[in-house]
């Protein structure tokens, strides 16, 4: 079973804690609006959906975030600037996963 629990960590706008069978993980977004994820995490895009999904409606100008996902982040209404990818929340999207499975 996975669990993503909603947390609190200094520095961070937005924490989360994933339990798995694989163990204990964590993603969030920090407090230059970036989301991240823990290293070695193996549901990634279940974090980052979680993340979106909180995103989507707020007032922040945009968000950032690394190529570290596994996915295209495109789908999910990112676009790439320069080292980075950023997205307004007005342009954040949870695309149907069935259409991106393979």
């Amino acid at each position: 079973m996975i669990e993503i629990k909603l947390s609190y960590k200094p520095g961070c706008v937005l924490f989360y804690v994933m339990h798995c069978e694989e163990g204990e993980f964590y993603g969030g977004i920090d407090k230059d609006m970036r989301l991240f994820v823990s290293q070695g995490c193996p549901y990634r895009e279940l974090m980052l959906r979680t993340l979106i999904n909180k995103c989507m409606d707020t007032d922040f100008p945009r968000f950032t975030t690394e190529d570290v996902w596994g996915v295209p982040l495109e789908q999910f209404g990112f676009a790439k600037e320069g080292e980075v990818y950023a997205a307004a929340a007005s342009a954040l999207s949870l695309p149907d996963p069935c259409k991106t499975c393979k």
